[in-house]
């Protein structure tokens, strides 16, 4: 599905990740954080971070603030190696999606910031970089939330194009967008959560495999496959051909982290497809990369040691 070709993950309305945490949070209190981190990302820029954890080289694009290009750049100039930053620069600063943890209840706030950068110029400019770069069999990976009314038919003219250049288009993003983008005919694969099926679908879905099986084959007359994940179910894999269920099977583990762990399920199954063309193998490895990464177990260990120490089990649906 997605063997040959550079990968390249496009971000139009990317963020700053800021993570505030303290010890114990409630409404109307007055708190000394103990910690504080802001990283550049976004679904698009996540799925870059995570595939070059795995060692694999992609194209990050997207729209960025210029005000703060530099301090992005200096951020990820440690994997320079394996991300090439080929943002469009556009006036002003990227926004920020914040994040409270409050660590005494393993509990976590998300707030997001409206995005400013994309409009028709910049939209259209960074549509002209991107049609530059890429060739045929490319993987583009479309992350995150998108423009609104007449900006999102920018986006849907974008990704036309190229899938005139015979790409493959990955999208990873949810609401209107997902739905619109889906109804283009278009895409190759799509990435949603139990609850963007359903809103895609406009009906409810049991987190149950079979039962998104079912719900997920309804949309394969308008996407050539799609990965539903099932937090701590795992995730399922449906196409024209084959299904597949894949989930943790071993001893119970703290959960320290949910924020991207998506995002690192579609950069494991990417690699895995890269590796070897099965989906079996494909979402094996992507479960065991976002059960890794939601463990905390990405820090501090090397990929191969996620192999000896997840066990996953994968079933044919």
């Amino acid at each position: 599905m997605f063997e040959r070709g550079n990968i390249i993950t496009v971000g139009i309305r990317p963020a700053w990740d800021v993570v505030c945490s303290a010890d114990g949070i409630e409404w109307g209190d007055h708190k000394v954080l103990d910690a504080r981190t802001s990283v550049p990302a976004g679904k698009a820029l996540n799925v870059s971070k995570a595939l070059a954890w795995l060692g694999y080289p992609s194209i990050a694009t997207g729209l960025w603030g210029q005000e703060d290009y530099d301090e992005m750049a200096e951020q990820l100039r440690p994997l320079s190696s394996f991300i090439d930053i080929r943002f469009a620069a556009v006036r002003g600063h990227t926004r920020q999606n914040i994040t409270l943890r409050d660590t005494r209840k393993n509990r976590e706030m998300h707030l997001r910031l409206p995005g400013t950068l994309a409009n028709k110029g910049s939209i259209r400019r960074m549509s002209d970089q991107l049609l530059r770069m890429i060739d045929k069999d490319d993987v583009l990976v479309f992350g995150g939330s998108m423009p609104e009314g007449a900006l999102l038919e920018e986006v849907v003219s974008l990704i036309w194009d190229c899938k005139q250049k015979h790409t493959n288009i990955i999208l990873d993003t949810s609401g209107t967008a997902l739905e619109r983008l889906v109804s283009s005919g278009q895409i190759s694969l799509i990435s949603p959560n139990i609850t963007e099926l359903e809103n895609l679908l406009n009906c409810r879905v049991k987190e149950d495999p079979q039962a998104v099986l079912r719900a997920g084959r309804r949309l394969l007359d308008k996407v050539s496959a799609l990965i539903v994940s099932l937090g701590s179910e795992g995730a399922v894999f449906i196409s024209r051909d084959e299904c597949w269920h894949s989930f943790y099977a071993g001893a119970d583990r703290d959960v320290l982290k949910t924020v991207a762990g998506g995002d690192y399920l579609l950069a494991g199954f990417i690699a895995g497809m890269k590796e070897n063309p099965s989906p079996e193998y494909a979402l094996t490895k992507a479960v065991r990369l976002a059960t890794g990464f939601v463990f905390g177990l990405c820090k501090d260990h090397e990929p191969w040691q996620l192999d000896e120490m997840l066990e996953i089990e994968t079933n044919h649906l």
